[in-house]
C-alpha cells in the first residue's frame, strides 16, 4: 500500500503481470518475486536507440529512469475517466508470465484480446531450456528462471521498456488534436464537494487573510468583449492542458527535464484560464520533476516570473529563518543541481522585499513544501467550478502523496531515500513531526466513508502505515480499527478478498498487543493482567467476531472464540462466556471437518497416588539397609549435605491402583469430560476408564466477586492443597456424573469449580514409570494432552529497562494461540510436575491368622510382663525368606514430643531418651523362627513378651518381610498387628530420702537393723529410704534388690510402705559429661554457671549409679512385673550424704587427759569450768596434695525466749566459752592418702547448748564437716 502513495507515483509505469501457460500459483509467486526483487528501475541509457520517436527517444535523456510498478490485478474500469487527467493510473504494459511452452503466440493473442486497453503486450517465459534461450520471437522473451541470469532479466526489461517508449510515443501523438476535458464531467463527483468547501481555509497552504487574484492582466471585462475573453481562456486552457498531459507522459518515459519544461509552460496558461484542477495537477508534476531531477543529478532552472504568480511566496511567507535558508539540499554533501541566476547565497531580506523572489535559492525541502501546499490549495479552489471539480480520489491521494513526501523529508538523508521510500531509523530533524501529524489530521475532515470501499481500504491502510513510520503505534492501531469497521458492512457481498482482511486483523492484533502469550510466558501473563488495554482488546476481538460472521468463516470464528476464552475469561461476564461457548458448539456442529483445542491449558492442577489396598509401602531392601547405617556420631557443619531423594511410590504389577486427579473449570459454563487417559513414560500402564469416579468439588463465586490476586485470566487458581480463601465454599452438589452412550466415564465439571477425580489404572509391565500428564477429551474439543501443573512462575523483581519495538511475528496470532494450546506450550508460564512410580513383580503376602489377645485388646498392670502368641500365614506364591520385627506404642509419640522442648536440661533429655531407646516394651522369645523360610501356604507362630508402661494406650507389632533374591531387586513389605492395651497402676514410688548410716543409734527398728547388717563400715554407707504405694486393688508381693542386698515384703492394697536399703557411698567424677543416647553432639549450655553444671552432673551420676544397681519387681499369683524406679529424685542434701568426699573432716571431743568423752552419736554432755580438747582429723583421699585454712565455728543454740525473759539480752559465744588459741589456723600441706590431726582446747563457763562445726578452706574448694557436734553444758 505504501508504494501506491509514493510521491513519485505519477512517474511510475503500471505493469500488469498475468500468469500464462497453466502457471501454478507457487511458480507464479516465484517468478513475481524474481522480477520485483531484481527489476526496480530501468535506465534510459540501457534502452536501444530509436530515432524514429518524436517525443520519447531515450538518447536525449540518458540519465533518465523508467520506474515499473508491478501489479497482479487491475481495476482500470473504475478509474478509466482519470486516464487522460492522470496517465499514470492507466495500465500501459501487460506481461504474460509463465513456464516455457511450445507456442507462446497463443498466449500473446489472448493477452491482447483480454487487455485491449494496454499499449504493450509482451510475454516472458521462465524455466526455458538452455538451447531455447536464443530463440527470436517478436514480443516474447525467454529466461531460465534462475538468479544466475539476472543480467538477462534486466536486458529483457530494457527491451520491454523500449517497446513501451515506442508505443507511448504513438499514444501521446494521438492526443495532439484532442480537446481534453476534466474527469468530473465524465463521472459524478459530488461526494467531497461540501467537505472541501468547508475545509478550504484549513487546507490552504498559507495565510487565510489574503485574497487570491489569479489574473494579472490589465485587460478588464469592461474593455474586452465577453466572447473574446471566453475564447482566449478556452484557448489557454486547451494549451495548458496539452502541456500538462505531455509533461505527465514525459514523467512516465523518464525524461524529467522535458516533463519539467512542459509543466512550467502549462502553469501560465492554466493560471490565466482559472483552470485550478489542471493547474494543481501541473504544479504537482513540477514537484515530482524536481525530486526526480535531484535524484538523477540533472540541472534545472525555475522561472521566477512564472512561479511567483502561482506560488505567491512573498504574500504567503512573511519571513524565512536565515539558518534554514542556508540549507541548499536535503543531503548536505550533494550540492543542488539548479543554476541560480542570482549571485546571492541565500534568500535574504532583499529577496523577500523584491518584486520577484528567487525560488532557485530556496532549499529543496522548503520549495517542495511550498509547491505541494499550493497543490492542495488549488485542488480545493477547483470545487467552485462544477465542471472542473477535483475528483475525490485525486484530491485525497494528492494529500497522501504530499504527506508521504513530508515523512520522507523528515526521515531521509538523501533524495534517493525519498524516491525509493526508504525510512531511516532516526529522523534528520529537517521537518517537525508535529506538522506532519497536522497534515495527516486534515484527512479526517473529509468524508472518506462516502468513497467506495476499495479506496477506503487503501486510504486507511496508507494512513496506518504513515503513523507506523512516525512511531505513533496507537494512532496506527486506531486507523486499522476504523478500516475494519469500514469494511464490515461489505464483507457479506464478497467485494473484498477474505485473505487480505485476515492479514489486516493480524496486524491490528499485533498493534493492540494481543500477540502476547500469557498462556505460555509468566512475564506476558503479568503484563497482561496489569494492562489497561484489556477493554480495548476485547472490543477489537468482538469486532473481529462480527467480521468472521459476515465472512461466514467458521474457522476464523472458532479461532477468535478460542483466543477470547483462553486469554480474556477473567474480563468476560457470564453471558458473554456462554455465548462464545454456544458459537463454538454451533460452528463445530455445522462444520464437521473443523476442530479446536480446549481453552484452558491448566486443566490438571494436582495428581496424587492413592494406595488402593491397606498395605504398607514397598521399599527396596538396599535403601533400608543403608538407612540403618547412616547415623553419624556427631554433627559436622562442613559435611556436604546430600539432596533428599523424592519418595517414589512402589506398586505391584497387575494390582489396581488409583490416582487422585484435581481438575479445574475456570469458565462460567459447564465442561463435559468424556474420557481421561494416563500418559506415561517407561513401563506400560493401562487406564481403567470404567472405574473413573468424581469426588467433591470446590465451587468459586462469580468472577465479579473473585479476588484479583490471580494475574491473567484466573486460569491458575489457588493450589488445591492449600486452604481455600473465604470466597470459596465446598459443595457436593456441584459435580454431576452422567452415563453416556458413548462413554461410561463421562462427567461434568460445574462452572468455576475444582473437582477431584479418582482414576484407576493397572500396571501391565515392570520397571520405572513416570506419569507426565493426561490425554483428555472435553466436550466438542479435540482430544489433547495436558501437563500436570505444579505452581505458577512469578518474577517478583521489578526491572526497568528500555522497551524495544517488537520484532515482526511470523506466525499468525490466532494460529499461535491454537498451536500453544495443542502443543501445551506452558513451560514458560508454569512449572509442571510428574509422578514417578516403581512397578515391581508380584510379591509375597503375609497375613495374620490368630493372636492370643481377645479382639487384640489387653488389660495389664503397669510394668506387667505378658506373653502374646501370634500366628502368621503366607498366602502367596512367593516364599518369605526375610522377616524382621519392631514395636510401636503411643508412648513413643509422647516422648518424642517432649524431646522437642529446647529448654530441657541434659539430665532431663537423658531420662526421656532412656525411656525411648533403652526400655524395651516388646521382645520375641522364639527368635529362631525369624530366620526360617516361610514357604507358600506355610504358617509360623511367634512367641512375644509385652511389658506395659504408662501412656501405652495403643501399640502395634510391625513385621517387615520380603522375598530376598540375589538376581533381582528385593522389596520389603510390612504387616502391622495392632494391640489395644489398657494399663492400670500397680506400685508407684511416692517418696525417697537418704540417711547417713553413722548417725543411727543402737535402738533402731527392725527394718533399719536388717539394713545395717549388710554394712561393714558405717562411714562408707548410707541408707536409701523408699516409700512405695500399692495402687492396685489386691495385695502385691514386692521385691527390691540392690547388689547383694535383697528385700521382699507384701504390700496391702492402697497402702504405702517404707523400705530401707543400704547403699555404699559413691565417688563421683564430675568431669564426665551427661551422655546422649541418640548420639547427639554435645552442646554446652551457657545459661547455667559452672557450679550449677557441676552440681547437675553430680546429681545425675549419683542417681544413675543407684538405678543401675537397684531393681524392683512385683508378683500377683501368675502375674508378675517390674517396678518403675525412675521417679527417684535426689536433692542436694541427699547427694551430699551419698557422695564419697575426697577431703574428709572428723571431730571428736576428748578430756584434758586425752580420754574419750562418752557420747550418743555426735551429741556430748559436758561439764562447765572444765577443760576439754576438740580433736579435728583432716584426711586427703584426693590425688594431689592440699593445704589451706581450717576454721572452728562454735556457736550457742538459742531457744525461743519467753515473754518474761524477752528483755534479757542474749550473750555471745565469747562470754559462754573460752578457747585456748585462735579458731582460725593455717594447716600445713597434706600429701595424697595422708591425714592431719589438729587439737583445740576450750572450757565452757556457762550452761547452755552449743553446736560446733568445722570448715576447711582450700585454695580451690571449701570443705564443710559433714558431722556437726552438739554439746550440752551443765
Amino acid at each position: 500500500m505504501w508504494d501506491k502513495y509514493n510521491f513519485i507515483t505519477p512517474a511510475k509505469v503500471r505493469v500488469l503481470l498475468v500468469p500464462i501457460n497453466d502457471c501454478t500459483p507457487s511458480n507464479f509467486q516465484r517468478y513475481l518475486h524474481l522480477i520485483q526483487t531484481n527489476v526496480g528501475e530501468v535506465r534510459l541509457l540501457d534502452i536501444r536507440e530509436n530515432n524514429k520517436l518524436h517525443y520519447f527517444n531515450s538518447v536525449t535523456s540518458p540519465q533518465g529512469r523508467i520506474f515499473p510498478e508491478f501489479i497482479t490485478s487491475s481495476i482500470d474500469n473504475e478509474l478509466i475517466f482519470l486516464h487522460d487527467f492522470d496517465p499514470f493510473r492507466k495500465t500501459f504494459i501487460v506481461l504474460g508470465v509463465g513456464p516455457y511452452g511450445q507456442d507462446p503466440s497463443t498466449a500473446l493473442v489472448e493477452l491482447k484480446k483480454k487487455y485491449n486497453t494496454a499499449i504493450v503486450h509482451n510475454v516472458i517465459l521462465f524455466d526455458t531450456p538452455e538451447d531455447k534461450l536464443n530463440e527470436q520471437v517478436p514480443e516474447v522473451f525467454f529466461h531460465n528462471g534462475t538468479t544466475s541470469h539476472l543480467t538477462a532479466l534486466e536486458t529483457i526489461f530494457c527491451d520491454i521498456s523500449g517497446n513501451f517508449l515506442e508505443k507511448l510515443d504513438a499514444y501521446a501523438s494521438a492526443y495532439a488534436n484532442i480537446t481534453l476535458r476534466s474527469p468530473v464531467s465524465i463521472t459524478d463527483s459530488h461526494v467531497l464537494t461540501k467537505t472541501i468547501n468547508q475545509a478550504q481555509k484549513r487546507l490552504s497552504s498559507g495565510s487565510t487573510s489574503f485574497k487570491v487574484t489569479f489574473n494579472n492582466s490589465t485587460t478588464t471585462s469592461t474593455t474586452t468583449p465577453g466572447s473574446t475573453l471566453e475564447k482566449s481562456k478556452t484557448h489557454l486552457k486547451h494549451l495548458g492542458r496539452q502541456r500538462k498531459l505531455m509533461g505527465s507522459f514525459y514523467l512516465l518515459a523518464g525524461k524529467y527535464h522535458d516533463a519539467f519544461q512542459n509543466f512550467i509552460e502549462s502553469l501560465t496558461s492554466l493560471k490565466k484560464s482559472d483552470d485550478f484542477l489542471w493547474l494543481a495537477s501541473a504544479l504537482e508534476g513540477v514537484a515530482v520533476s524536481i525530486v526526480l531531477m535531484q535524484f538523477i543529478g540533472t540541472a534545472y532552472q525555475l522561472p521566477n516570473q512564472t512561479m511567483n504568480p502561482v506560488l505567491q511566496v512573498s504574500k504567503i511567507r512573511g519571513s524565512i529563518d536565515t539558518a534554514t535558508v542556508r540549507k541548499t539540499s536535503i543531503d548536505s554533501n550533494v550540492s543542488s543541481p539548479r543554476n541560480s541566476i542570482n549571485g546571492s547565497n541565500g534568500f535574504g531580506f532583499n529577496a523577500l522585499t523584491s518584486a520577484i523572489p528567487d525560488f532557485n535559492n530556496l532549499p529543496v525541502q522548503e520549495l517542495l513544501k511550498i509547491i505541494t501546499s499550493r497543490v492542495v490549495y488549488y485542488f480545493s479552489m477547483s470545487t467552485n467550478d462544477i465542471e472542473n471539480m477535483v475528483p475525490d480520489i485525486v484530491y485525497v491521494e494528492s494529500i497522501l502523496r504530499r504527506i508521504k513526501l513530508l515523512i520522507g523529508i523528515h526521515f531521509s538523508s538523501s533524495m534517493e531515500d525519498i524516491v525509493k521510500g526508504t525510512i531511516t531509523p532516526t529522523p534528520n530533524g529537517s521537518f517537525p513531526k508535529i506538522e506532519i501529524i497536522d497534515e495527516i489530521d486534515k484527512i479526517f475532515s473529509l468524508q472518506i466513508t462516502d468513497l467506495n470501499i476499495v479506496d477506503q481500504c487503501r486510504i486507511y491502510s496508507a494512513l496506518a502505515t504513515m503513523y507506523a513510520d512516525l512511531g505513533l503505534m496507537r494512532k496506527n492501531a486506531f486507523i486499522l480499527r476504523l478500516l475494519i469497521s469500514a469494511i464490515l458492512p461489505h464483507l457479506s457481498s464478497g467485494e473484498l478478498p477474505a485473505q487480505s482482511i485476515k492479514e489486516v486483523l493480524e496486524n491490528v492484533f499485533v498493534l493492540y498487543d494481543i500477540c502476547d502469550e500469557p498462556e505460555s510466558f509468566s512475564e506476558a501473563a503479568r503484563f497482561h493482567g496489569q494492562s489497561n488495554w484489556t477493554s480495548l482488546q476485547i472490543q477489537l476481538l468482538r469486532l473481529a467476531l462480527k467480521v468472521a460472521e459476515n465472512l461466514n468463516d467458521q474457522e476464523l470464528l472458532l479461532k477468535l472464540c478460542t483466543l477470547l476464552l483462553t486469554r480474556y475469561t477473567h474480563c468476560l461476564p457470564t453471558d458473554d462466556q456462554i455465548k462464545l461457548k454456544n458459537k463454538v458448539d454451533s460452528a463445530l456442529k455445522s462444520n464437521g471437518g473443523l476442530s479446536i483445542p480446549y481453552w484452558d491449558p491448566f486443566l490438571v492442577r494436582k495428581v496424587k497416588f492413592v494406595n488402593s489396598k491397606p498395605r504398607g509401602n514397598l521399599i527396596p531392601m538396599k535403601e533400608t539397609l543403608n538407612s540403618n547405617n547412616s547415623s553419624q556420631p556427631f554433627f559436622d557443619p562442613y559435611t556436604k549435605k546430600e539432596s533428599d531423594k523424592a519418595f517414589v511410590p512402589t506398586l505391584v504389577k497387575d494390582d489396581i491402583s488409583q490416582l487422585k486427579v484435581t481438575l479445574q473449570n475456570p469458565f462460567a459454563f459447564e465442561v463435559e469430560i468424556h474420557e481421561i487417559t494416563i500418559v506415561s513414560e517407561g513401563a506400560q500402564i493401562e487406564t481403567i476408564k470404567s472405574l473413573i469416579r468424581p469426588l467433591e468439588s470446590i465451587t468459586s463465586k462469580p468472577s465479579s466477586t473473585m479476588p484479583n490476586g490471580n494475574i491473567v485470566n484466573n486460569k491458575l487458581r489457588g493450589h488445591p492443597g492449600k486452604k481455600s480463601s473465604s470466597t470459596t465454599s465446598v459443595v457436593h452438589q456441584g459435580v454431576s456424573h452422567t452415563t453416556s452412550t458413548n462413554s461410561a466415564s463421562t462427567f461434568v465439571l460445574a462452572p468455576r469449580s475444582m473437582e477431584s477425580v479418582m482414576l484407576s489404572f493397572k500396571a501391565i509391565s515392570t520397571g520405572q514409570v513416570k506419569i507426565t500428564g493426561f490425554d483428555v477429551s472435553i466436550g466438542n474439543c479435540q482430544t489433547q494432552f495436558f501437563h500436570i501443573i505444579d505452581e505458577e512462575k512469578f518474577d517478583h523483581t521489578i526491572k526497568l529497562q528500555k522497551v524495544n519495538q517488537k520484532s515482526k511475528q511470523t506466525t499468525s496470532v490466532l494460529d499461535k494461540v491454537v498451536t500453544n494450546l495443542q502443543s501445551q506450550s506452558v513451560l514458560g508460564r508454569v512449572m509442571t510436575s510428574s509422578l514417578s512410580l516403581s512397578i515391581i513383580p508380584p510379591q509375597p503376602s503375609l497375613t495374620l491368622l490368630e493372636i492370643s489377645a481377645s479382639n487384640g485388646c489387653l488389660m495389664l498392670l503397669e510394668g506387667e510382663k505378658h506373653n502374646v502368641t501370634v500366628t502368621l500365614a503366607n498366602h502367596s506364591a512367593q516364599s518369605i525368606n526375610y522377616l524382621t520385627f519392631s514395636f510401636w506404642d503411643s508412648n513413643i509419640e509422647f516422648l518424642n514430643k517432649k524431646l522437642t522442648n529446647p529448654n530441657l536440661t541434659a539430665a532431663e533429655v537423658h531420662e526421656l531418651e532412656w525411656k525411648l531407646l533403652v526400655f524395651k516394651p516388646f521382645r520375641i522369645l522364639n527368635k529362631d523362627v525369624i530366620g526360617e523360610t516361610i514357604n507358600p501356604g506355610g504358617v509360623v507362630e511367634l512367641q512375644c513378651e509385652l511389658t506395659s508402661r504408662k501412656f501405652m494406650n495403643e501399640s502395634k507389632i510391625i513385621l517387615e518381610y520380603a522375598h530376598k533374591s540375589d538376581t533381582e531387586q528385593s522389596f520389603m513389605k510390612n504387616l502391622n498387628i495392632p494391640l489395644n492395651v489398657s494399663v492400670m497402676p500397680s506400685i508407684d514410688v511416692v517418696g525417697c530420702e537418704m540417711l547417713p548410716a553413722i548417725s543411727i543409734s543402737d535402738n533402731v527398728p527392725h527394718s533399719i537393723g536388717q539394713a545395717l547388717k549388710c554394712v561393714k563400715n558405717v562411714d562408707d554407707y548410707c541408707l536409701l529410704v523408699l516409700d512405695l504405694r500399692n495402687s492396685w486393688g489386691e495385695r502385691l508381693e514386692c521385691n527390691l534388690k540392690y547388689n547383694e542386698f535383697e528385700l521382699s515384703e507384701p504390700m496391702q492394697a492402697g497402702k504405702t510402705q517404707r523400705f530401707i536399703i543400704p547403699i555404699k557411698r559413691i565417688e563421683v567424677d564430675i568431669t564426665k559429661t551427661i551422655p546422649s543416647l541418640r548420639n547427639k553432639q554435645f552442646i554446652k549450655n551457657y545459661n547455667i554457671s559452672d557450679e550449677e553444671e557441676k552440681h547437675m552432673k553430680k546429681l545425675f551420676w549419683l542417681r544413675n549409679s543407684i538405678l543401675e544397681n537397684l531393681v524392683g519387681s512385683w508378683k500377683l499369683g501368675r502375674r508378675h512385673g517390674v517396678i518403675d524406679l525412675r521417679p527417684i529424685r535426689l536433692t542436694t542434701k541427699m547427694a551430699n550424704i551419698l557422695s564419697y568426699e575426697n577431703i574428709q573432716v572428723h571431730n571428736t571431743v576428748l578430756t584434758d587427759d586425752d580420754l574419750q568423752v562418752d557420747s550418743i552419736g555426735k551429741s556430748y554432755n559436758l561439764s562447765t569450768d572444765q577443760f576439754y580438747v576438740l580433736k579435728t582429723t583432716i584426711i586427703n583421699h584426693s590425688k594431689k596434695p592440699i593445704n589451706g585454712i581450717v576454721r572452728q565455728l562454735p556457736f550457742p543454740i538459742h531457744n525461743t525466749p519467753t515473754k518474761s525473759s524477752s528483755s534479757r539480752p542474749q550473750l555471745s559465744i565469747d562470754k559462754k566459752m573460752l578457747v585456748n588459741g585462735t579458731l582460725q589456723n593455717k594447716f600445713p600441706e597434706i600429701a595424697p592418702g595422708d591425714q592431719l590431726v589438729l587439737e583445740t582446747s576450750f572450757v565452757i563457763i556457762q550452761n547452755g547448748e552449743f553446736e560446733w562445726g568445722t570448715v576447711v578452706d582450700l585454695f580451690s574448694d571449701k570443705i564443710i564437716c559433714r558431722e556437726q557436734l552438739y554439746i550440752t553444758a551443765n
